[in-house]
């Protein structure tokens, strides 16, 4: 068989199972899922002198997006054809894609409610493959550190380098630092989580696991549509709006939403043994931009801590008490910084088409790898992703914490799903 063949029979190992939302034309997003320059957004060089991004002291490299950060991770821990990656399997696409890119066969591994790897159920499945995998994707979900020592124990055991990923979590406490300290690489993605573009740190627990590549300088044609896209963004944060007129409407939007038929997205699988679409090789070596690399060091950090635990205690007061849904985590640790708001939903055949139509800002890894893992195929559809971030406003977080509300007990659960 040759080369070719076997890298289309690596890639075809994963069944993708699929959500395409276009029959419901869903609005646009009444908020910002993500961080944006705003007048409720400061920048500051002053520091919290409680945390500091993650990998701050150690040696980093500033690329697109994360997902190319990833690549390189993956790469220079010999991921490729001779070596596959064990991936968690609740996942967004972008983690597996750039494995995929280098021919490498991707395994999943299962996880327990709490989205912790289950050590014990991937022991028994590493004696099953033919292939062992030469890297381990950690991922510190919503910004909640994992036992990222147990599992780099576990990895030394077994032969694997431990990639650490924190696209979700950029913040570390500065005395006691627990995020992106075990891994071989560390990878985070700073856009998500600042209000900045673009942006994906690879950090090197050693200067020496960098190699001789670096990542190429974007050119100014890329600066520039950079630069226009983050002004083209600020504009549309703007013409959003909500206020407490909003807020007052809800009740009889809901109440004209029961009067209706929602469409249905379609769902389906897929065997092509191909990248995403939100992967784009021609960027695996581009550099981050200069505009990004600056507003990464000028954003203020404490404003961006002390927002997001704020938002998402509030989120998690709201929904204590509501039927249907129960937050993926039953509290906040002190030290940790929330990347968004996870909730479970029980129906989400009725309520996550419901708040979709009202412009809720909401994620869902609902385009993913098939697995065995029970945890991943429930939150695949039933995991919601709601935004904290510090751009958010007063009317803005009452706006959906009450649309939640009146969703969750006011839209009836036609359907379980």
């Amino acid at each position: 068989m040759s080369k070719v063949m076997q890298a289309v029979q690596r890639k075809a190992s994963l069944t993708y199972s699929l959500f395409d939302p276009a029959p419901c034309n869903f609005p646009v997003s009444r908020v910002s899922l993500l961080p944006c320059m705003n007048g409720r957004t400061s920048i500051s060089a002053a520091k919290n002198a409680d945390f500091e991004l993650v990998g701050r002291n150690r040696a980093s490299r500033l690329y697109t997006r994360g997902r190319y950060a990833l690549y390189e991770a993956y790469r220079l821990c010999g991921v490729g054809p001779e070596g596959g990656l064990l991936a968690p399997a609740y996942h967004c696409r972008t983690m597996l894609d750039p494995a995929i890119s280098l021919d490498a066969k991707v395994s999943l591994y299962p996880l327990s409610p709490s989205l912790a790897p289950d050590l014990t159920k991937i022991e028994d499945y590493l004696s099953t493959l033919q292939q062992r995998p030469r890297a381990m994707l950690l991922t510190h979900y919503f910004g909640f550190p994992q036992d990222a020592a147990t599992v780099k124990a576990f990895c030394d055991r077994h032969g694997m380098a431990l990639i650490e990923d924190c696209s979700h979590a950029l913040f570390n406490l500065s005395e006691a630092p627990q995020l992106g300290q075990h891994g071989r690489y560390t990878i985070a993605s700073p856009y998500k989580l600042l209000p900045c573009e673009e942006g994906g740190l690879l950090i090197a627990a050693d200067d020496q696991d960098f190699g001789a590549r670096h990542p190429q300088r974007p050119g100014i044609g890329r600066e520039m549509k950079t630069f226009a896209t983050a002004l083209t963004r600020i504009g549309h944060d703007r013409k959003r709006r909500i206020t407490q007129a909003d807020v007052d409407l809800l009740p009889e939007a809901v109440t004209s939403l029961n009067r209706r038929t929602l469409a249905r997205g379609i769902e389906h699988s897929s065997r092509k043994p191909q990248v995403s679409d939100l992967y784009v090789r021609a960027e695996e070596s581009l550099a981050g931009s200069i505009a990004s690399k600056l507003l990464i060091k000028i954003s203020s950090l404490p404003q961006a801590v002390a927002k997001r635990r704020e938002n998402y205690l509030a989120w998690h007061r709201n929904v204590q008490d509501l039927p249907h849904c129960q937050p993926l985590f039953a509290a906040l640790p002190d030290g940790c910084v929330p990347y968004m708001f996870p909730l479970v939903i029980d129906f989400p055949q009725d309520h996550f088409y419901a708040l979709k139509t009202m412009g809720m800002p909401i994620w869902r890894w609902d385009d993913m790898a098939w697995s065995s893992c029970s945890t991943a195929q429930n939150y695949r559809q039933h995991l919601l992703h709601l935004p904290c971030h510090q751009s958010l406003s007063e009317v803005e977080m009452r706006w959906m914490m009450s649309a939640v509300a009146l969703v969750m007990t006011r839209v009836p659960q036609r359907r379980n799903s």
